[in-house]
């Protein structure tokens, strides 16, 4: 691996692909979309394939996590002006938001 951000980013694909693999198909697409601009990974689940992009930044996300850190939140909905708005949840939380058993 060339880089310690290119290793941290894949570490963390590897993670998701893990845990998203205990509840469904998923797989790392061809050097994670690097050429292609496409996702980094495609879940299956549901009948339905579903694009994944991974990203890891060193404090980009603080907002976020603080909300989420807080005692009685469980999910985080954000939005910007004229765009769709966006959950958060923590990975480790998806299988049971989604009444799944890990495999």
């Amino acid at each position: 691996m060339s880089s310690k951000s290119y290793a941290k980013g894949y570490r963390f694909e590897k993670a998701v692909q893990l845990i998203l693999g205990t509840i469904g198909d998923c797989t790392r697409t061809f050097m994670s979309g690097a050429y292609t601009g496409a996702c980094d990974l495609v879940w299956t689940w549901q009948l339905r394939m579903w694009g994944v992009s991974c990203k890891v930044k060193k404090d980009g996300y603080k907002t976020i996590y603080d909300e989420l850190e807080k005692d009685d939140t469980d999910l985080m909905v954000f939005r910007s002006d004229r765009k769709p708005a966006i959950i958060a949840l923590y990975l480790h939380d998806l299988p049971e938001f989604l009444g799944e058993e890990p495999e």
